[in-house]
């Protein structure tokens, strides 16, 4: 069996960087210590991010946190990337620096950044400027100048987001119920794999259970449980589908308590078994 997560860095690497088709990772999650920040030169790709699946195209834009799953699942003929990949500890600041929570939840749900035809030679003046800094500065000035960098390129994004929802001319006005389901969504899908209960996310946003389950059916059309079961159906089933990861290993990676519990849920999710699935996939 191939190995589960693929590195495009060495292991402790505060920068490292490089250019690939990717072919090597295909049905593979890309292994991120703190941010990996890949710009499409050459074809297409389809990736799923969240277990969610996303084009990536020539003059795209990806930033990739740790804390999400990403997925090279086919990539075109001729498709190529330039990557940089950055520690946690050059990233961290940036992360509390910029306090847009509404900069946040679109990044999350929009992860590939389609850029205006005058942005890519921003980005790869700015590749350009991170390799410089890898390569010529002293460990004393390195990790400043990183996190410099890496913060004014997220700062850009956090801009041009907010500058183009003003071009749209579209209301940024929501009602605090249509904010908390939305709020739910988002914490669902960084923490469904530790957090499965709705008590949880109802203390984390501030709510009663039952107010966060009505405004669930409301806004998302299913209650806070089916919510967060459907989260994770999604994933056993992109692990099953793009990866041959052992059901014992896609229950370890998931966090649940053994195999034999993620396949009962899984069975009375679907109605078939995690090898069933796989099977009519045409997958061994």
């Amino acid at each position: 069996m191939k190995s589960f997560k693929y590195r495009l860095s060495p292991e402790g690497s505060e920068c490292s960087y490089g250019t690939t088709d990717l072919r090597p990772c295909l049905g593979c999650p890309i292994e991120v210590e703190g941010c990996v920040v890949l710009m499409c030169t050459e074809g297409v790709a389809l990736f799923s991010i969240d277990f969610h699946n996303y084009t990536f195209r020539r003059g795209d834009l990806l930033v990739v946190m740790y804390d999400r799953t990403v997925i090279p699942l086919k990539v075109s003929a001729g498709f190529r990337v330039e990557w940089v990949s950055l520690s946690l500890s050059v990233c961290n600041d940036t992360f509390y620096k910029i306090s847009s929570v509404k900069f946040w939840d679109r990044f999350y749900f929009y992860p590939v950044c389609r850029l205006e035809p005058e942005h890519p030679r921003l980005v790869e003046s700015w590749l350009l400027q991170v390799k410089w800094i890898a390569r010529h500065t002293e460990d004393t000035y390195r990790t400043e100048l990183l996190q410099s960098v890496f913060y004014q390129l997220m700062l850009s994004l956090c801009c041009e987001m907010e500058r183009l929802s003003l071009a749209s001319g579209k209301s940024e006005k929501r009602s605090h119920a249509w904010v908390v389901a939305n709020d739910f969504m988002v914490l669902v899908g960084r923490h469904y794999v530790k957090h499965r209960d709705v008590a949880y996310y109802a203390t984390r946003l501030c709510v009663s259970p039952d107010y966060l389950n009505k405004l669930s059916l409301k806004y998302i059309l299913m209650t806070p449980k089916e919510y967060i079961n459907r989260q994770c159906i999604m994933a056993i089933k992109t692990y099953l589908s793009s990866t041959d990861l052992s059901v014992k290993n896609i229950a370890n990676e998931l966090n649940y308590e053994d195999a034999s519990y993620l396949c009962r849920f899984f069975r009375r999710m679907t109605g078939m078994s995690p090898l069933e699935y796989r099977e009519r996939l045409g997958k061994p």
